[in-house]
Parts: structure tokens; C-alpha cells; sequence
């Protein structure tokens, strides 16, 4: 047996009725664990005021690794083995029906009042169900340190599922080995894999990345357990006495517990999740400080013992699992549904989760642990404590106000409108209504490649009498007054590049051909068409459409049937579908005349066609694409052979698209706030790539991938997330950006709530600073911009209205426009 010098054991024997052999209540242990919540309700309530109060969930891994391997001990010395399934059957009461209660009470929360979630939530609930949060989270990459966007009401089980994940693997290999390997190798083997664990922390944190994975990691975080393991596998001084003479042992110990308390509180205070000393070493002087508490407390008459076993620490500490499972959903419907913050957030939060985790452990985890539960039920009401009844007025009293608060609440709808953008996907030229919808409101893109949509383009700089206002949706000119041209028959197809490498030029004479022949451009049929209105729209005649097509389109047409239509005049011709990108125009001049498009458009166009550009706003050189690839050009021209081999022809036959675009787009990366304008800064002729909840590592990871894919001229940067605050991440950033031109960045607006002045302060004070040391960075101060203008944002200090989101859209618009020598106040 493992003991401590001058300390002897009460007694050796094993045997069933061995009292001493039996592991007694440990008062003192729940007041570690009161002070342990407490330190999680206040770093969730509001970080600032104790930025490392997270570590309060690594105290709550050493004491149940001490605890449980306590009893595991306890246990095989008294039965002379380890009942598993008996021990597995007690976790599951002791952890089951709260839990349970949560889930259900959390999941009609977000049937009622989280629509938008409502799928995440119901994943999230099956993975706490089989305790496996932690290893989702991971697996969607999701940040346990983002509180900027609403968070998920199930994140906090993360903690309880690598517990649990210990309850079914550590008693298991508990009864193994203490078969085969004494209990001090088996300490060896525990500390051997303590370590391990630790120096896998340390290759898995990378300085300047989100830590998520580090912090979620049931691997990484064992360590912190298995300290727990260590200590519980020999500290039992409960068992021994402590004689007159070697008090000062006793002395020495409670010191030990003291400083060990002083060591968590201190690092509690100075820790910030960023700062790379706290993977793996602020964790592990967490975790060495709790076990120092722990071994002074674990001797009953110590005065550490003393004081951690007062009566409130008691109470509170009983039912801190309750309060643990309660509070994180309560502070999420205070903060974002009423709009609490600072003090009154913690003392609401706290006196909620209170109450409900004591009707929790009055009503369900206790009777249930003793198997008095349905007994209970049977029982006539006014049977009942009448405490319990005072508990439960109160909580029901709590729940309805907070009922009606959240129905008088005029802006909560607006709130969960902001909030529901997390769950949008990334928008990449979203849609926009386009004045010509009628005629083109999508082009169908290759396989591959992405929607190509028309969207409504500012007037072009260029202004004259054919404005982008009276383009009409379909050109046709009328037929010319001249003789007829001799027909052509049309070159035969070439390669995909060729005819545009090498253009001819717009008068090369055309090739005679041996017989006559009717030119003709394919037409696929739209919703709505019939031979009639076809021959009206394009100068021919029904019986011209029926020469070419058979008497078949007299009696029914499909949609997407491919129709022959003449060309006027019988010259070789195509029905050319025009979309735009950006703010510019695009005009040709063929044999059938002259036209100017700035949106999208259909026109049909005589052979060979000449295509400009005109810039935009938006300027830089156009981009011409066909068939899935792109050429910079100012101007090309296109033979009949290259047309119909390469523009307008696709698998159907019928006439294919042909995009201008006005220089490479600039690129936006974004979170939430950018989700909102995404749709008018992709009108605008943006490239948008905004996801909701984006922190400012997935965010670089995204740019990262863009500019893998192609070039960019300016990239717009709105993803700082709010836990960017160094000046690591700046010179990340920069390096990603090395070959861009102009980079955009643009501070955070934070809701004007306690928890978010140090984030304000530091992220957006070093964007500030860092941006002006380089020429090519041009910064949006958009928390400036919008201090004051509180009305054109929503309740939660953040999102977006419609004026605001007209600003925020203009501003950067303004930017592009000026070039990277200039700094938007």
C-alpha cells in the first residue's frame, strides 16, 4: 500500500463490512466544485471580469478523476473487484435525468423561438445523447471562445462528454490492469500517458489559431484527468491517522492546499484563451494547483476542509451540475432574447440557473439516485417539503416573466433574423432581381462552374443615348434595305482556343460555297413560346418556322425544344445570351448593326462580331469567358466557326452564354455582418464569400483557398472575428495577400455591452495600428464610422438595417473605387 511517512493505516483488510475500506462523503470537494461553477457562470456571464474562468471546468476533471478512482479503489479493496456494470448503472443515474431535462427544455426552446437552428440543434442533441459533443464540435470546426455570433445551447456539454468518455474507459482499464500490474506501476503507467497527453497539446496548438481543437480535444485534455487518476490512486487519508506529533504535517498540507487555491485563482485571472503559455502550461498549473487543493482537502479535519465545506459552497456545490447544465442556455436567452448584459446578465443568469438546477436536484436527479422517483410521484402533493413547494413558485414565477418579457420584446424577432445569418452558407453572387428577368434571369453555367447570374449593374460613367435603362431584352435589328448576301455555309468547327488566338479580321471576305442554303441560329424554346410570337420576335414567318422544323411545332413545343430559326437576310448569324459582371457595358457591331448591353441580354448578331468593354465603377480590365474558361482582352471578335463551336453552342444545341466580366472581381471575405449585404455587394460586382459565426482563422483559411484558386486585384477583409488581437494574425494576413494589390480591412463594430470593451479596445486598436504601416492597406474604420449611428443597426449593436446596410455596402464600394492610398475615417 501506497502511504505518507509517519502516517499509518487505520487497517489492511480487506473484507466487505471494512468501514475503513468504504471512501466517506467529502464535504469539502463540493465546495472546490462551487467555486469551480462559479468561475464558468461568471467568464460566460461577462469574460472581462474573469477572462480565464473557463479553467473552472479543469478543476472539475481533476476532482472526478480523483473522485472516481477513489471509489475504484475503495471498491476492488473492499469486493476484491470492480462491479462495472453496478458502477456504470450509478454514473447513469447520477448524470441521465438532468441531463435529459435539459435537452427536452432546451429543444422546445428552439422549436418556438430558434427556427433557423432548429436542425443544428436536434444534431447537437444526439450528440450529447451518446456524449460525444466535444468530438462534433470539432469535427464542425466550431469555437467554443466565439460569444460574437449566438451560440449553440448545447456547447457547454462538450466538458461533459469528455467526462463522460472517462467514466466508460477509465473504470474498464482500472479492473484490467489492477489485475495484472501493482498499483504503483499502474501510477507509473497513469503519469506515463499524463504525459503524453501533455506533449500532444503542445504539438497541436499552433500560436495565432483558433485553439478550439486543443480545448475540445478529449486527447489533448486527459492529462488534466489523469492528474486526477494519480492522486485517487494513493492520497486516501481518510484511511490513515494523523498523530499529535505530526501536526506540522497537517500545517504543511493546508499550505499546500492554499497556494494551490492562490495558483488557480491567479491563473484564472490572467489567463486569456489567446495567449499561447496557457496550452499547455497554464492548463497544466491549473491542473497541478487543483490537485494541491484537493490532497489538503481530502483530510477531513484540515482547516482547508473547514473552510470549503461551509454551508453555502455545500449547497451550491451539490448542485453545480445542475447550475452547470442550466446556466449556459439561461445567459444565451437573457443576453439575446431581453438583452442583458454586465452584472444584471450574471445576477439573473445565475439566480435562474440557480433555481432551476435546485427543482432539478430536489425533483429529478435525487429520487431518481435513490429510486424514490415514481414513489414521490404517488405522493399526495401537500406531502411534499415545503421548501420544495417555495423552490418551485419561484422557478415557475421566474419562467413566466421571462415568458412575457420575451413576447413584449419588440426587436427579438430582429435579433434572431441577425442571428439566423450564421447558419447561411457562403454567398458568392447571390441573386439579384434583374429588370430583364422575363427574358434571362439565370444562364446555366458548364458542369463546374459557378451560377452565373445577372444582376442589376449601376450605370455605367459612360453615358449616352442607349442607356443601361433602355436596353431592351432582345436586339434585333430590322432587315437591311440592300440586296441579300449570297448564303454561306458555315466553317466547319475548330478547337476550343483557336479561333479567338487568332481572330480575322471583321472585313475578310466571306467563303464562297457550291450550293445555297438558309442560314439559321438554334433557338432552345422558353415557358410560354409558341410558333407564332417566335416568328413575330425574330422578322420571319410561321411558314419559315415550318419549313425548317416540320409541321410538328404547329400542334406543341416543349420547353427546352431546339428550334431552327433564319437569320434575317439569310447571313450567317447567332443568338448571342449577354450576362455582365460588375458595373461596365459591353458593346458589339456586326453585320446586322450596332448594340450596347449593360445587364443581361439576348441579341442576335450577324457573323463575324466585334465586342468592347466599357468599364465601370469597379474598373480593371474586362474578362471575356466561354465555355467554362476566361481570356483578358480589351476587345475580340468571333468568326461564325469560333461562335458555333465555342459560344453559343452547348450540349443542347441551343444558344450558350458569352460573360463579360470587368476585371477579376474583388474578393470579400466576411462573417454575418457581411452575410446580410451579401446580395447588394455581389450587385455591386463583388465576389462575396461570407459565412455566419466565422472566426478570424477560418476566415484567413478561406482567402487562403481563393487566392489558391486564381488571382486577386483586391480582396475586402470583414472576417477579423472578435478574438483577433494580435499582431500575428496581422502578419498572417499580410502574408496571404502578398500578391494582391489592394487590401481592404475593416474594424469590428461590437454591441455596446460590457463584455465586448476589451475586445473592441485591443482587436480593433491593433487593426488600426497594423494597417497603417503598409501602403497597400486601406482601413474602414467601421466601428468609427458607425458610433452614433445606432439606429441603422439592430438590437444586438451589430447587424444591420437597411440604411445600415446601404452604408456599409457604399463604403467599401467607395474604397475600391479610390485605390489603396487612401484610409476611410
Amino acid at each position: 500500500m501506497i502511504g505518507v511517512p509517519g502516517v499509518t493505516a487505520v487497517s489492511t483488510a480487506v473484507s466487505t463490512g471494512d468501514a475503513a475500506a468504504r471512501m466517506p462523503y467529502l464535504p469539502a470537494l463540493d465546495g472546490i466544485r462551487a467555486l469551480a461553477v462559479l468561475a464558468v457562470v461568471v467568464f460566460h456571464a461577462n469574460e472581462t471580469w474573469l477572462t480565464g474562468g473557463f479553467l473552472g471546468v479543469d478543476v472539475f476533471f481533476v476532482v472526478s478523476g480523483f473522485l472516481i478512482t477513489a471509489l475504484l479503489v475503495a471498491e476492488r479493496e473492499r469486493a476484491g473487484g470492480v462491479d462495472l456494470r453496478a458502477f456504470w448503472a450509478r454514473r447513469a443515474r447520477r448524470l441521465l435525468p438532468a441531463l435529459a431535462l435539459v435537452l427536452a427544455a432546451t429543444s422546445l426552446y428552439a422549436i418556438f423561438l430558434l427556427g433557423d437552428q432548429l436542425l443544428t440543434h436536434f444534431r447537437e442533441v444526439l450528440a450529447a445523447v451518446v456524449y460525444v459533443t466535444n468530438w462534433d464540435l470539432i469535427l464542425r470546426e466550431v469555437s467554443y471562445f466565439e460569444f460574437f455570433e449566438r451560440p449553440s445551447q448545447l456547447r457547454h456539454l462538450w466538458s461533459l462528454a469528455v467526462e463522460e468518455q472517462f467514466y466508460l474507459l477509465w473504470p474498464l482499464l482500472f479492473a484490467g490492469a489492477s489485475r495484472f500490474v501493482s498499483r504503483r506501476a499502474l501510477l507509473a503507467i497513469v503519469l506515463l500517458l499524463a504525459a503524453v497527453s501533455l506533449i500532444w497539446m503542445t504539438q497541436l496548438y499552433r500560436p495565432g489559431e483558433d485553439p478550439s481543437r486543443v480545448y475540445f480535444g478529449s486527447d489533448p485534455r486527459a492529462f488534466t484527468i489523469l492528474l486526477g487518476v494519480a492522486l485517487g490512486l494513493f492520497w486516501h487519508p481518510w484511511r490513515w491517522r494523523w498523530p499529535e506529533q505530526r501536526r506540522d504535517l497537517g500545517r504543511l498540507l493546508d499550505l499546500a492546499g492554499v497556494a494551490g487555491l492562490v495558483v488557480v485563482a491567479v491563473i484564472m485571472q490572467q489567463a486569456y484563451w489567446r495567449e499561447a503559455w496557457l496550452y499547455p502550461w497554464g492548463l497544466l498549473g491549473a491542473s497541478l494547483g487543483s490537485v494541491a487543493l484537493i490532497a489538503a482537502v481530502a483530510r477531513r479535519d484540515s482547516m482547508s476542509a473547514a473552510v470549503l465545506s461551509v454551508a453555502p459552497l455545500r449547497w451550491l456545490g451539490l448542485r453545480s451540475y445542475g447550475v452547470y447544465l442550466w446556466h449556459w442556455p439561461v445567459l444565451l436567452a437573457l443576453r439575446y432574447e431581453i438583452g442583458l448584459g454586465g452584472w444584471e446578465l450574471f445576477a439573473a443568469g445565475a439566480a435562474l440557473s440557480a433555481a432551476l438546477a435546485e427543482v432539478s436536484y430536489r425533483w429529478v436527479e435525487t429520487p431518481i439516485r435513490r429510486g424514490e422517483f415514481w414513489a414521490m410521484l404517488r405522493r399526495r402533493p401537500p406531502s411534499l417539503p415545503r421548501r420544495a413547494w417555495t423552490a418551485a413558485a419561484v422557478s415557475v414565477f421566474a419562467a413566466a416573466a421571462l415568458g412575457l418579457l420575451l413576447i413584449d420584446s419588440d426587436d427579438s424577432s430582429a435579433i434572431r433574423g441577425a442571428a439566423g445569418a450564421e447558419t447561411d452558407s457562403a454567398a458568392s453572387f447571390i441573386p439579384a432581381a434583374s429588370p430583364v428577368a422575363d427574358e434571362i434571369d439565370e444562364i446555366e453555367p458548364d458542369e463546374g462552374e459557378p451560377p452565373l447570374v445577372v444582376a442589376s449593374a449601376p450605370p455605367s460613367p459612360v453615358v449616352d443615348e442607349t442607356s443601361a435603362e433602355a436596353d431592351p431584352p432582345l436586339v434585333v435589328p430590322p432587315p437591311r434595305d440592300e440586296p441579300a448576301a449570297p448564303p454561306m455555309r458555315p466553317t466547319p468547327p475548330t478547337s476550343a482556343v483557336e479561333p479567338f488566338l487568332a481572330p480575322p479580321a471583321l472585313d475578310a471576305a466571306p467563303t464562297p460555297v457550291q450550293e445555297a442554303r438558309i442560314e439559321t441560329f438554334n433557338y432552345a424554346v422558353r415557358p410560354g413560346d409558341s410558333p407564332g410570337p417566335i416568328a413575330k420576335t425574330f422578322s420571319t414567318t410561321v411558314e419559315q418556322l415550318v419549313a425548317l422544323n416540320g409541321e410538328g411545332i404547329l400542334e406543341v413545343v416543349h420547353v427546352d425544344d431546339v428550334l431552327a430559326i433564319p437569320c434575317p437576310n439569310g447571313d450567317p448569324c447567332a443568338l448571342i445570351e449577354i450576362a455582365t459582371r460588375g458595373a461596365g457595358c459591353v458593346r458589339w457591331r456586326s453585320a446586322l448593326g450596332e448594340g450596347r448591353a449593360c445587364r443581361g441580354v439576348r441579341a442576335l448578331v450577324g457573323l463575324p462580331v466585334a465586342f468592347d468593354a466599357e468599364s465601370g465603377q469597379l474598373a480593371s480590365p474586362a474578362v471575356w469567358e466561354w465555355g467554362g474558361g476566361s481570356v483578358r482582352a480589351a476587345a475580340f471578335e468571333l468568326t461564325p466557326a469560333g461562335v458555333r463551336a465555342d459560344v453559343v453552342k452547348d450540349a443542347s444545341g441551343a444558344a450558350g452564354p458569352l460573360i463579360v466580366r470587368f476585371g477579376v472581381a474583388p474578393l470579400a471575405i466576411g462573417d454575418s455582418v457581411m452575410v446580410g449585404a451579401a446580395r447588394l455587394l455581389s450587385e455591386r460586382g463583388l465576389d462575396v464569400d461570407a459565412v455566419g459565426a466565422r472566426t478570424a482563422y477560418q476566415s484567413m483559411k478561406a482567402l487562403e483557398e481563393h487566392l489558391a484558386a486564381g488571382p486577386r486585384e483586391v480582396v475586402v477583409f470583414h472576417g477579423i472575428g472578435f478574438e483577433f488581437v494580435d499582431t500575428e494574425d496581422f502578419d498572417r494576413l499580410m502574408r496571404i495577400v502578398e500578391d494582391v494589390d489592394h487590401l481592404i480591412v475593416l474594424t469590428r463594430q461590437f454591441p455596446p455591452r460590457d463584455p465586448w470593451i476589451r475586445l473592441e479596445r485591443d482587436g480593433n486598436e491593433l487593426i488600426r495600428t497594423e494597417s497603417a504601416k503598409y501602403d497597400k492597406v486601406t482601413l474602414i474604420d467601421w466601428n468609427q464610422i458607425t458610433d452614433g449611428r445606432e439606429d441603422e443597426l439592430t438590437t444586438d449593436g451589430t447587424h444591420l438595417r437597411p440604411d445600415g446596410l446601404a452604408l456599409y455596402v457604399q463604403t467599401i464600394v467607395d474604397a475600391i473605387a479610390a485605390g489603396p492610398s487612401s484610409s476611410e475615417e
